[in-house]
This record gives structure tokens, C-alpha cells and sequence, in this order.
């Protein structure tokens, strides 16, 4: 199993180096109304308009900085394609759990930052914006971290609520049991800045993490986390209600800013450009960018 040092070496050689925020959001809504795109051509606004909910407590993808400004990678990438598609729209911070919940009571158009999975699928069409993983975090030396599904035996993890991980973790739990060993007790949270809280306090032995997260906090503080065990490859997306017709607009949109550079710009930015997308990756529903994790 690779440590955190070797995954971080092989998925994002660059994250080292980066800037904390090189591009900040200015407010909450798309100010292009109508919209255009760098090639002059205009987009004006139609039908409803499009809302879209980001993170707000978990660097990078999405946080607050020290002026109340919502950036990262959820909040900076959807004022970009709702800008794209013509401005009529906006952003609301939502933790996951109540975004999804939103998303199917029709409060809002999208939710930035869902990963892709058969399940989600069924219901929702998703629209890819990054690639990404899910690891066991822990704090401490690297000696510290789980980096088999044995080593997880018997200890507290915490987890985002509704993450894509926890019928893995719950699967790894039976196989501690079934072999005479504890199992793991799992502890979700509404968001990682309570999670993080948790592990500072001892509440739980280690977290899941992804490997943008997590590597974003080294970087702020190096050697402040260690990542272990890599859960599951992931492609991060919007998630919209099945047979929504704006997918295949976002999809588009997704395609303009990566070909015009927008999409690159706010990722090196944020220093996890090496989970950048390809626009040939981002057809409504696709995995193709999952092949390329780890």
C-alpha cells in the first residue's frame, strides 16, 4: 500500500509549490447578465436561473477567506460556468448532506462537488469537474496512520456525512469482526473543519479525507496530516436531477473554460491542477477521468 508521501508524489507533483488562493471570488452570484465568453460571443439569460451550492469549510474546495469571500475550487469553478452559460445564476454554501437533500426538493439546480457513483447514477446525471481519491488521514507521524484495512481495526474514524467511502469502511468493519477483531466505529460530520476539530480534540483516530483536501493542508502546514489508505478513486462532479436538460449545458460549459484556460487558471490557483479534468472527459455521466488516479 502507498504512503501518503508516495501518493502525493504521483498525483500531484506541482501541489508542493503552490500559491494559498492566486484567484478570489468577489461575492455570491455571477455578475455577467448577459453573459459572454472570451471569443466576444454573447449568451443572454434564459429560463430559471441556475443555482448552484459550493463548500465552504474545507480548503480547497471550497472555504472563506479572511475577507468573507467564498473561493475555492467548488465556489470559483461554478461562477465560472454559470458566467459561461450567461450569468443568470448564483451560489449558496450548503453542507453536502443538505445540498443533496436540496438538489431533490428542487431548491437547487446542481450540487458542485458530488462524486460519481452507480448508485447516484440512478437518480441524478452528473457532469465531471476533477479527479480525485479518498484516503485515511490521520494527524501525527506516518507511522501514525492506517495503511492496511487491518490497521483500521478497533479504532474511531470520522467521515463527511453522506460520503461515497462509508459502505466501504462499514464492509472493512465486518471483515475486522468476522476475524476476531474490533470493529471500526465510524463518526460523520456535517463538514471537514468539525471533523479536523474532532481529531484535534482525540475524538477520532483518523478521517477520510480526499487527496486534494488533505494535500491542500500540507501544504498550508507541511507535515500537519498523514495520508494512508487509499479508499476509492473518485471523479468529483455536479450532480443534477436525472433528465435534467441544463447537464448537457454544464457539460459544454465545462469543455469552453477548460479549452479557453479559465478552468486551469483555477486550479493552479488552488495548486491541484493535477486533478484537472481533460475535455474530453467531462460528457454528462462519464468515468474516463478516474482511470487517471493514482
Amino acid at each position: 500500500m502507498m504512503k501518503g508521501s508516495e501518493i502525493m508524489k504521483r498525483f500531484y507533483a506541482v501541489i508542493a509549490g503552490a500559491a494559498f488562493v492566486a484567484l478570489a471570488v468577489t461575492g455570491c452570484s455571477a455578475t455577467a447578465a448577459p453573459g459572454g465568453n472570451d471569443n466576444g460571443e454573447t449568451t443572454p439569460p434564459v429560463g430559471e436561473p441556475i443555482v448552484l451550492s459550493v463548500f465552504d469549510n474545507e480548503p480547497p474546495i471550497g472555504f472563506t477567506d479572511s475577507n468573507g469571500n467564498h473561493v475555492g475550487m467548488t465556489p470559483e469553478l461554478a461562477l465560472a460556468l454559470i458566467d459561461e452559460l450567461g450569468g443568470n445564476g448564483s451560489i449558496q454554501v450548503s453542507s453536502f448532506e443538505n445540498a443533496m437533500v436540496g438538489l431533490q426538493a428542487g431548491r437547487f439546480t446542481g450540487v458542485t462537488g458530488a462524486s460519481i457513483t452507480e448508485e447516484r447514477l440512478k437518480t441524478m446525471d452528473m457532469v465531471p469537474i476533477y479527479a480525485d481519491g479518498y484516503v485515511i488521514t490521520s494527524l501525527g507521524t506516518a507511522d501514525s496512520v492506517p495503511n492496511t484495512p487491518e490497521e483500521l481495526c478497533g479504532t474511531t474514524v470520522g467521515s463527511p456525512a453522506a460520503s461515497v467511502v462509508l459502505p466501504d469502511i462499514e464492509a472493512m468493519s465486518a471483515d475486522c469482526v468476522a476475524n476476531g477483531q474490533p470493529e471500526v466505529t465510524v463518526l460523520t460530520f456535517p463538514d471537514m473543519g468539525q471533523i479536523t476539530t474532532a481529531a484535534q480534540s482525540g475524538r477520532i483516530d483518523s478521517w477520510v479525507c480526499t487527496i486534494a483536501s488533505c494535500g491542500y493542508l500540507n501544504v498550508e502546514k507541511p507535515g500537519s496530516t498523514q495520508m494512508g489508505l487509499v479508499l476509492k478513486r473518485a471523479v468529483i462532479a455536479i450532480a443534477l436531477n436525472k433528465d435534467d436538460p441544463m447537464a448537457q449545458e454544464l457539460s459544454g460549459a465545462m469543455k469552453s473554460i477548460i479549452e479557453s484556460g479559465k478552468y486551469e487558471q483555477i486550479l493552479t490557483g488552488l495548486g491541484i491542477e493535477g486533478g484537472a479534468v481533460h475535455a474530453d472527459e467531462v460528457e454528462v455521466n462519464s468515468m474516463k477521468a478516474a482511470d487517471r488516479v493514482f
